[in-house]
């Protein structure tokens, strides 16, 4: 493997130093840069480096795509500023204590196999960035009382992070909280204190459970699938700028009315599904940015909204909404023409009669309809528009309490989207 060889002048002098190979024969074993007494960057990347040790001057070490076995030692380097170190498939271990690393900006160790718990971060006061999503790290939720500076907190997936989410009143410079996938619980924080946080993310496989937060009105992504949120959904109105809200569990315990779509025309995305909430399915009118909706198996009614408005729309799941004695959404199934994006469309399970008609979407590919009770020539109609869309390997499920086509099985637009490889269920 080639070695690199520097002067002793150049120990002394050189203050950055970058190495960056594509070549199959790569820079490998250990780097010992403890005596570069001037040293303030190191960047060592596509290599096969093993083992790296840095020296007292450094600030900056990137260290990108090698095969460490084990994370550099930290309090060699009391100035550092900024670590990333990410695209390696060996490195694993602990995280080193970081008590001495009081000039520490931003760690960034994301994707890696690193395990152990979370050091201690309370001397790191400077922290900006603390990004160690999807590795193997356990223990307790960190005490990050003292870090007035943090502003993107990342410990999500793969890792198993116990305890409840403790967010202090020094922490209000965070922007961007992300927790889900670990095994967190305990309510979520009040967070209407925290006006920079735009992204609060907590879903997965955590167990978080207590009333839904307030929260501040520059909150845009508020996403807590998967728990036990309970309460009352807030007033979209008090947070206009959201895009994504998603607090949706299997029988989850949110109840009360589904607040009016019109107070937010920012919406782009709200997942709200199996929760206990009641009341008139929204008007989308207001909402031409809306991308995805899900307010699948809850208590509402009403006519299904027209979506003339709604190009953007790509999945719309209303199912499953004849709870609490609901008799689930009525009237006709709209056109969906203006909805050129529409991939997946899901209304099973409520109480529609007719289909306004109309081009279907070339993108659609999922289609659920079953158990509703539309009418024959409904059916009829819906299958001769998906048939002319001429597309192949899609599923449409329009079975159940529905009225069968004409012709039944043999219905010329059934055989032919089967043909087309779709998978068709009308019984």
């Amino acid at each position: 493997m080639p070695q690199i060889e520097l002067s002793e002048q150049a120990k002394t002098t050189l203050k950055q130093l970058k190495i960056d190979t594509t070549s199959t024969d790569k820079l490998s074993g250990s780097m010992d840069v403890t005596s570069f007494s001037a040293l303030l960057e190191a960047n060592i990347l596509n290599c096969s480096l093993e083992s790296f040790k840095g020296g007292a001057a450094l600030e900056y070490v990137f260290l990108i795509n090698n095969r460490l076995t084990r994370f550099p030692i930290m309090y060699t380097m009391p100035k550092l500023e900024v670590i990333q170190i990410n695209d390696d498939p060996v490195i694993c271990g602990p995280i080193p204590g970081l008590d001495l690393n009081t000039r520490l900006e931003k760690f960034t160790t994301p994707d890696l196999k690193l395990n152990g718990s979370i050091p201690n971060l309370l001397n790191c006061k400077n922290l900006t960035h603390f990004q160690v999503q999807n590795n193997l790290l356990t223990g307790s939720f960190p005490n990050i009382s003292t870090l007035s500076a943090l502003q993107f907190f990342n410990i999500a997936d793969n890792n198993n992070i116990e305890g409840s989410i403790t967010l202090y009143p020094a922490n209000t410079a965070l922007i961007d909280v992300a927790l889900h996938n670990n095994n967190l619980s305990g309510p979520i924080p009040d967070l209407s204190a925290f006006t920079n946080l735009k992204f609060f993310r907590t879903f997965g496989n955590n167990n978080i459970a207590g009333p839904m937060p307030a929260l501040s009105g520059e909150m845009i992504v508020f996403d807590a699938r998967n728990n036990s949120l309970s309460g009352v959904l807030p007033p979209l109105g008090a947070t206009p700028n959201m895009e994504f809200y998603v607090g949706a569990k299997f029988d989850g315990l949110i109840e009360g009315p589904l607040p009016p779509f019109s107070a937010a025309p920012n919406l782009k995305n709200f997942e709200f599904s199996y929760n206990k909430m009641s009341g008139l399915v929204p008007a989308l009118c207001a909402n031409p940015l809306l991308e995805n909706l899900n307010i699948d198996g809850m208590a509402l009614s009403g006519h299904f909204p027209h979506l003339r408005e709604n190009v953007q729309l790509r999945a719309l799941r209303f199912a499953n909404n004849k709870k609490l004695g609901s008799p689930g959404i009525t009237g006709d199934l709209p056109s969906l023409s203006a909805c050129v994006n529409l991939k997946v469309l899901d209304v099973a399970t409520n109480s529609l009669t007719g289909y306004a008609g109309g081009p279907m979407p070339s993108t659609l590919n999922f289609v659920q309809l079953q158990n509703n009770n539309l009418t024959q020539a409904a059916v009829n109609q819906i299958l001769a528009d998906l048939n002319a869309l001429g597309t192949s390997n899609k599923i449409c499920n329009i079975g159940g309490t529905n009225a069968l086509p004409a012709g039944g099985d043999a219905n010329a637009d059934v055989v032919a989207l089967r043909d087309r490889n779709w998978i068709v269920t009308i019984i």
